[in-house]
């Protein structure tokens, strides 16, 4: 992932080393030799990228447990790639969806995934069954709800990119002529 110019400018520089990690925002605050490593660290993108170009976009479900019992329902983690009129990748991210036992469905932090664990003994039920039916639902609202702001987002980003482009060119134009 260090060749990939814009993976490095996103996330940063994968170490070829790590002497401590964890994953445990306690620990790490705890231990300053510890090297916390949790959603945007370049070592868990790399790796989550890995997972994906090995794994493919394969249909999968996972049951996990929340502790606290707040969240009854289905988490949907959903890879999003936006591509550019020429074709090539403009970005790329994961969102993701909660949506409750009643239907409801809500943006939320994908760093959800480090709160809930996985729960073997635990079967889905037959709501939770239907409720995964209900892909069509999903893509409508992520399509909606979050990819039409995701995409003004990395629009605005590109163009805030060419005016810099554009001001330092201009700028080295102005020099050459001086």
């Amino acid at each position: 992932m260090n060749e990939d110019y814009e993976f490095q400018s996103r996330y940063g520089k994968v170490e070829q080393r790590y002497a401590k990690i964890t994953f445990d925002k306690v620990a790490a605050k705890a231990n300053a030799s510890y090297e916390y490593v949790a959603p945007g660290h370049p070592l868990l993108e790399a790796v989550n990228q890995k997972a994906i170009d090995v794994m493919g976009h394969a249909d999968a479900v996972a049951v996990f447990g929340d502790e606290t019992n707040v969240m009854e329902g289905v988490v949907w983690f959903i890879e999003s790639e936006l591509t550019d009129g020429l074709g090539a990748i403009a970005d790329k991210r994961i969102f993701c969806v909660y949506q409750n036992m009643k239907g409801k469905l809500q943006e939320i932090n994908p760093s959800v995934i480090w709160d809930i664990a996985p729960a073997d003994d635990v079967m889905l039920n037959e709501s939770m069954k239907r409720m995964l039916n209900k892909k069509r639902e999903i893509e409508e609202y992520v399509v909606t709800e979050i990819m039409f702001p995701y995409r003004e987002e990395i629009e605005a980003m590109r163009t805030r990119e060419l005016e810099i482009i554009y001001h330092i060119s201009f700028q080295n134009s102005l020099i050459r002529t001086l």
